[in-house]
């Protein structure tokens, strides 16, 4: 077998094809306009890690609506159609090296970062970076009813745009994975208690997403395969959930924590003391449970690992992000036999503030 020739291959997910399995994974480069437009130094900035190598390119965090879901400042807005002309721009420039551009779509629930109430399935405070004094509010119907079409609106604004793939960010305890963990979801009626009712709104979120865009979209759909807290969603119930879901996604992107506890976040952005390729365990056990294709992610530094993470069957994506940002040029240098070459990432979270 020739070096890296697993992850050299291409893959077919739904509508797009991926010239190879490397993913630059979601992150939240604050590049917007303060009005959540795409901004020139946005679309420099991916335009440089899309020429980069990987096959799919992810925009982080990106919201459905600016009251409730978004978390930071500088975020892509996708509630409102004045997002379109920028983000097509943006999409060209990143198809143009033979990338596919995906959009991550979500709403942060009981973790938005702002304003003084937030919305969420239970009045549950949240304790995020120290935020815990922030009104809760529980969700009723309307609100459901509400944030399910701004999802589906936000996917068809992404087709309007020319995007050819978006990640649900129904992981890390946002509000997709708040209505399904009983650590997060102590509702009465028919969206709490079973996992069916649990559930609910997801299924909800993307059969509404699937009627508005049919397949002109490739679905990738993050999940905590472990949220780490006691009482949050383990890993059988989780693959329980995932069969409900896997014939209305094309991707299932497994990660693990959530961000409202300090602990369960140290295991969701880990720093140099923690193991590499850290996900991978809970990535082949979805495997060898699911029939959808799977993308880990978690602390893999190196294309050597990636290749042999594709080559024992564990997973069929890998998704990086540390790693590309501290050499946006890695895969690029890895195909063409240079690997010596690559900078590598030290995991010291400088890049993301933490320390």
């Amino acid at each position: 077998m020739l070096p890296y020739e697993n992850i050299f291959r291409p893959l077919r997910i739904g509508p797009v094809e991926l010239k190879n399995r490397i993913e630059l994974g979601p992150a939240l480069p604050g590049l917007a306009s303060f009005e959540g437009l795409v901004t020139r130094e946005m679309i420099a900035y991916y335009r440089r890690l899309a020429r980069g190598g990987a096959a799919v390119v992810t925009v982080g965090e990106t919201p459905v609506d600016r009251e409730y879901a978004g978390g930071h400042g500088a975020q892509v807005n996708l509630g409102s159609d004045k997002v379109i002309p920028g983000l097509s721009v943006l999409a060209e420039e990143v198809h143009r090296y033979g990338a596919v551009l995906s959009v991550e779509i979500c709403h942060r629930g009981r973790q938005r970062m702002a304003g003084d109430e937030v919305i969420a399935p239970s009045p549950i405070p949240p304790n995020i970076h120290g935020r815990t004094k922030v009104r809760v509010r529980e969700m009723t119907q309307e609100d459901i009813d509400r944030v399910v079409e701004h999802f589906a609106a936000a996917a068809e604004r992404c087709v309007k745009a020319g995007v050819r793939m978006i990640m649900l960010h129904g992981g890390h305890g946002h509000l997709l994975a708040q209505f399904l963990s009983p650590w997060t979801n102590r509702r009465l009626d028919s969206y709490g208690g079973s996992l069916a009712n649990r559930a609910r709104f997801a299924l909800e979120v993307l059969t509404a997403i699937r009627e508005r865009v049919g397949n002109k979209l490739a679905i990738e759909y993050r999940i905590s395969a472990n949220e780490l807290v006691p009482g949050g969603m383990e890993e059988e119930e989780t693959i329980e959930f995932v069969k409900m879901i896997e014939d209305k996604i094309d991707l299932l992107h497994v990660s693990a924590g959530v961000m409202s506890d300090p602990v369960a976040l140290s295991h969701m952005i880990r720093s140099t003391y923690f193991p590499y390729a850290y996900n991978v365990p809970y990535a082949e056990r979805f495997k060898k449970a699911l029939r959808v294709p799977i993308t880990t992610i978690g602390s893999i530094m190196d294309l050597e690992t990636a290749d042999r993470i594709i080559g024992e069957g564990k997973a069929d994506v890998v998704a990086m992000v540390r790693a590309i940002l501290a050499d946006p040029d890695h895969v690029n240098k890895v195909r063409l036999g240079r690997p010596q070459e690559v900078r590598p990432c030290l995991r010291c979270l400088t890049c993301l503030r933490l320390t």
